[in-house]
């Protein structure tokens, strides 16, 4: 692509993309929350005398990073068109489905984290961090939304096992009665 091509080039997608872009975030942060919510007061129902909100959240988060992965994989390995040069660069909006996705969970991890389950500060900017990264494949023309289903899809598979931890660090139950796990 010529640098007069480039000129030609808007810094960010079409405002009605943007505008259905952002309806769909809400939409899925909403869902999220909904989902914590269910598992929230089940968990605050049956066992009562643990941190029903910790669990909840972690439960959430080996949820959608499973989700993401599987489905992630799924359209990396079978669905996925090749594409060459500024085509990747300039992938279909439809692939921003993984930063969108990306994007609710971060938001909803930020907001769960700070006032119900007192996350660490290097996990807030870790959300705060990937919030920046989504942004691009949401919102920007060059959003490298080919390399979305893998960033935000294949490797959030690595994210399962450090949920999994989560849960360990959350519980000294676990922690010894399998303590060779963890």
């Amino acid at each position: 692509m010529s640098d007069s091509l480039l000129e030609d080039v808007d810094f960010f997608l079409p405002p009605d993309y943007i505008r259905g872009a952002i309806k769909d975030i809400i939409f899925y942060t909403l869902i999220i929350s909904l989902y914590h919510g269910f598992f929230w007061k089940i968990f605050s129902a049956n066992f009562p005398d643990k941190d029903s909100a910790t669990i909840s959240y972690r439960l959430v988060n080996l949820s959608v990073n499973l989700g993401l992965s599987v489905v992630g994989t799924y359209y990396w390995c079978f669905l996925l068109e090749t594409l060459n040069g500024w085509e990747r660069i300039m992938a279909p909006t439809s692939l921003a489905f993984f930063a969108n996705w990306q994007l609710a969970y971060q938001i909803w991890s930020i907001i769960v984290g700070l006032i119900f389950v007192n996350e660490s500060p290097i996990m807030i900017f870790h959300h705060i961090f990937v919030i920046t990264t989504a942004f691009t494949s949401s919102f920007l023309t060059m959003g490298m939304r080919y390399e979305s289903v893998y960033f935000f899809g294949v490797v959030e598979s690595s994210s399962i096992f450090l949920a999994i931890m989560n849960f360990f660090k959350d519980s000294p139950d676990l922690q010894n009665q399998y303590s060779r796990m963890y």
